[in-house]
């Protein structure tokens, strides 16, 4: 994969989210050379925390979402007829 080198310090790889392809190449990539820092796209809904998280460095913090659910267990069992579409 062609990485865009931007100068002799930056490196840019863009990556597709959720491709198994692009994830081998970014760990290839990582583990192959030595970087000073990465930079990496957050959705906005991280933003406050992590810039929360940054002012406590070098504390270690954790940023996470929960999953949502899109359907209600309740509504739903493994053993329940499926309604087939024509």
């Amino acid at each position: 994969m062609e990485h865009l080198h931007l100068s002799d310090r930056i490196t840019a790889l863009p990556v597709v989210h959720g491709s198994g392809d692009f994830a081998v190449e970014v760990r290839r990539l990582m583990l192959s050379h030595s970087f000073d820092a990465l930079a990496v796209p957050l959705p906005e809904c991280f933003r406050d925390q992590v810039e929360a998280a940054i002012t406590r460095l070098p504390e270690t913090s954790i940023v996470y979402q929960r999953e949502q659910t899109l359907f209600a267990p309740k509504d739903w069992h493994p053993d329940q007829p499926q309604d087939e579409e024509d």
